[in-house]
């Protein structure tokens, strides 16, 4: 996936901390994986909580790419409960101060699936045929059915088509640009860095001091340039779709009779 960051004002960060990360697979092996993309905020920040945006990140990163063997849905899963047992270690030692203060964004975009996960108040938005949909809302509405204590327990999933654009804002971004600067940037003939960056400057003043980021994401598809790895890809990919091999599997076998029979 593409990934095209705009900054405001990155350095005022004396009461505010955002950093973003892009990870994409390590090898040919975690190819059919995809890109992770993690963006984290922390209000009234500490020296020591930079080293703790890292350590978020790669825990993440390490357990998502771990194992080949499983769907990219599984990694994404397994990291999760990963980062729930690290963030759960920080509040049985008594590290409290950032509940609250804390706002996490977690993306993945393989071949053919995006999934997502947040916590706090920041925003995924998802671009398709005109239609903006708020897919952090959804997991707002998934936590409030089902509470539990962990801060990560489920995620979303949406199949992914070539022309989808993903928005990912910080809190204070969401809160200034959502209304009539976020429409004239949907509204555009062509969603594009430069022009979105256009009419970010045109509204600078209406905009103000505000501190954060806009990610604007592109999905794309993987080139995978060996046999053996597509072999295996298109193995991964009748897995993922087990409900739709079998009925491929009973459509064939139903032909095969009818050649046989008749």
């Amino acid at each position: 996936m593409k990934v095209f960051e705009f900054y405001f004002n990155p350095k005022l960060k004396n009461e505010y901390q955002f950093q973003s990360f892009h990870f994409r697979p390590p090898n040919n092996e975690t190819l059919f994986l995809g890109d992770l993309y993690i963006l984290l905020e922390l209000y009234h920040p500490q020296l020591e909580d930079q080293e703790f945006f890292f350590q978020i990140a790669e825990t993440i990163k390490d357990n998502f790419y771990k194992n080949t063997k499983l769907l990219p849905e599984e990694n994404f899963h397994n990291a999760l409960k990963k980062l729930n047992a690290l963030l759960g270690k920080r509040l049985d030692a008594g590290e409290t101060r950032w509940m609250g203060n804390f706002h996490l964004i977690i993306i993945n975009a393989n071949n053919f699936y995006l999934h997502f996960s947040s916590f706090g108040n920041n925003k995924i938005l998802l671009l398709r045929d005109d239609e903006l949909l708020d897919l952090s809302q959804q997991l707002e509405e998934q936590r409030n059915e089902h509470f539990s204590s962990k801060p990560f327990v489920n995620f979303g999933t949406v199949k992914i088509i070539p022309q989808d654009k993903i928005f990912v804002l910080t809190t204070q971004v969401f809160e200034k640009i959502y209304g009539e600067i976020l429409e004239e940037i949907v509204n555009l003939e062509e969603i594009a860095p430069k022009k979105i960056k256009k009419i970010l400057k045109d509204n600078k003043n209406q905009l103000g001091r505000i501190s954060g980021i806009l990610a604007l994401i592109l999905p794309e598809r993987a080139q995978i340039n060996s046999w053996w790895e597509r072999i295996k890809m298109t193995y991964r990919l009748i897995k993922t779709h087990t409900k739709l091999a079998l009925i491929l599997s009973f459509l064939i076998l139903l032909f095969l009779s009818y050649l046989i029979f008749h």
